[in-house]
Order: C-alpha cells, then sequence, then structure tokens
C-alpha cells in the first residue's frame, strides 16, 4: 500500500467544502466539532495535528468563539486532510488495458516493467473502482459528513477514489485503507506479463520466485509492440523458457521483417517461430 502523496496525479485528493453548510446548519456542524474535539483529545497522534487548529475556536470554559465560522471551515479543512493522510492506497486497472500502450509506456520504464495480474473479489477487499469527473467539479464535502465518525470514512475515499476524466483510459480500481499491507491469497495471482525489454536476469529470477511460491497456476507472457496492427499485442508459449520468450519478442521487434510491406500485407514470418 502506497501513501496519497506518492501518487503522480498532482490533482489527487482535491476537495471542494460545502460552505452553505456552515450557515445552513451551524448548529449540527457545531456539535459535530464537538463530537471531534472529544474524539482528538482521546488520540494522542490528533490531539498534536489539531491542537492548534482547534483551540483557535473552542476551549472547554468558553465554547466557541467570536471568529468560529472562519474557524469551523479550517477545522473541517485539516480534518479531511487529516483523514486523508491516514489511509494509503494500492491501485488496480481492469484487464482491458493490459496492451494500451499508454500504461507500459507510462509505468513500466521503457517496457523493462512487469504488469502482475490478479483476480480479487471487490467483495472481500475494500477496493473501489474510480470515479472520472467529466464536468471538471473536484468532489463536494459535506462537513457533517466528515463530522459524523459512522460516514465519514465513506466521504473521504470518495476524495480518494475521484479522478479528471483525462485519465480514465486507465480504468482504475483503487484499495483503500489504513492498513499498510494487505494479503492477498495466493490463488488471486494469475499472469505475470513482460515488457519485451525487461531484463532476462531479472525475468528469470522472478519467475523461479513465484514458480517456487505459486506452482505452476501462474501463466507468464510478454508485452510487445506489434506494427501490423499498430498496438500492443500478448505473446505466451508453453514451450519456451521466460529468457527463449524475451528473446523471440525482443528479435520480432528488432527483425527488419517485421516492417516491410509485400503486395500490401505485413510480413509474419514471426509467428511460426513462437
Amino acid at each position: 500500500m502506497n501513501h496519497p502523496l506518492n501518487l503522480n496525479d498532482a490533482m489527487e485528493f482535491s476537495f471542494c467544502i460545502k460552505s452553505k453548510e456552515f450557515s445552513e446548519k451551524a448548529s449540527e456542524v457545531e456539535k459535530g466539532l464537538e463530537k471531534y474535539h472529544k474524539e482528538v483529545l482521546e488520540t494522542p497522534e490528533k490531539r498534536d495535528y489539531f491542537s492548534s487548529v482547534l483551540n483557535n475556536i473552542y476551549s472547554t470554559d468558553s465554547g466557541f468563539n467570536a471568529d468560529r465560522k472562519q474557524g469551523f471551515v479550517s477545522a473541517i479543512f485539516n480534518l479531511i486532510k487529516y483523514e486523508q493522510s491516514e489511509y494509503k492506497v494500492c491501485s488496480f486497472s481492469e484487464e482491458k488495458v493490459l496492451i494500451n500502450p499508454l500504461m507500459w509506456g507510462h509505468y513500466a520504464d521503457k517496457m523493462q516493467g512487469v504488469c502482475l495480474k490478479y483476480d480479487i473479489d471487490e467483495n472481500s477487499f475494500p477496493i473501489y473502482k474510480v470515479r472520472y469527473n467529466s464536468n471538471d467539479m473536484t468532489p463536494m464535502v459535506y462537513p457533517c459528513r466528515v463530522l459524523d465518525k459512522k460516514v465519514r470514512g465513506g466521504a473521504i475515499r470518495k476524495t480518494l477514489r475521484t479522478k479528471k476524466k483525462d485519465w480514465s483510459y486507465e480504468r482504475e480500481w483503487r484499495m483503500i485503507a489504513k492498513e499498510n499491507f494487505i494479503k492477498l491469497p495466493k490463488e488471486a495471482l494469475k499472469e505475470v506479463c513482460f515488457g519485451y525489454n525487461c531484463n532476462p536476469d531479472k525475468a528469470e529470477f522472478l519467475y523461479d520466485m513465484i514458480i517456487k511460491e505459486y506452482g505452476d497456476s501462474v501463466r507468464f507472457s510478454v508485452i510487445v509492440p506489434d506494427v501490423v496492427k499498430y498496438q500492443m499485442l500478448k505473446m505466451s508459449s508453453e514451450k519456451l523458457s521466460i529468457r527463449e520468450l524475451l528473446g523471440s519478442a525482443k528479435s520480432r521487434v528488432d527483425s527488419y521483417e517485421h516492417f516491410i510491406q509485400i503486395n500490401g500485407i505485413y510480413s509474419t514470418h514471426w509467428k511460426d517461430k513462437v
């Protein structure tokens, strides 16, 4: 699981606070903050973080001071930021993007990386489909919801799984939890896909490690560019070792035959070699 601040989208975890609630539901917000203040006092980590913020608007002797509305906004903002920082994120994508060149270009270090394919039961793990906003509006956060301990988690997770529509090609799902590690069952790992530029020594090391740990239930393949169809293809073979399969993929990309067009039809001699 990764800390949210380590992700690459500059717009990650943006939010807008529903300001009308500070006037239309002032009493409810005030009571919610009082409860949250007690929660803060009982939690050392929160107490250290919120001491200066809450002290500006709340005192056990005099209640909320005259500048409480401005203090409300500051307190809610810092509450959301703190609660966001408590969560960790692990990103997955739907199988459809396995041969998307953008994904291999952005996340696989010039096709030197590896993609692990899992089958995860969304009802058994805290995994959520990312929502892609098409209206350029950041997620709206309602103060009364983030102050309510029962529904706070859902309100915060909404800000952790909303992105601009520009990122929709990733078809992302996110595992969102406060734990640093979440163990998936062995049977969840279905396939390991190597980029065709993956170092053969590293690929063999990973192959041997997975076979030793998972047995022969995991499939192995290589993702390679194809100029005939102008897209990425997945190559696999039960006859070839992972080193041989990578070599076959690499030679295919480097072969001049792959780029020759004969009578309107591209040469595809490589298919006979795999």
